[in-house]
């Protein structure tokens, strides 16, 4: 695991596995933005015009929506879980 800060100092984690895979997770919003498997290329998109800034979800990638999807309850459109600072407590 290594700790990074990615745009506008939003800190990430890059876990890589023991056969080199490796998944990039913001914990702004506990975001994936990137995994690419061992030995093999990119796999997630992420947009050009993702936004890295607070009360903005993260564009593309793999967003956690949480309590609801879309519109479709009395939340924030996803959920709240994608625009709060997520903790990172454990790798095993």
């Amino acid at each position: 695991m290594q700790s990074d800060n990615g745009g506008d100092d939003f800190s990430k984690v890059v876990l890589t596995a023991e056969d080199g895979a490796q998944a990039e997770i913001y914990l702004y919003g506990a975001h994936v933005t990137d995994w690419c498997p061992a030995g093999d290329d990119e796999r997630l998109f992420l947009s050009e015009r993702a936004e890295f800034s607070e009360g903005t979800a993260i564009r593309g990638g793999v967003p956690v929506c949480f309590p609801q999807f879309a519109d479709e309850g009395p939340f924030l459109k996803h959920g709240f879980a994608r625009l709060g600072l997520w903790e990172l407590v454990s790798t095993k």
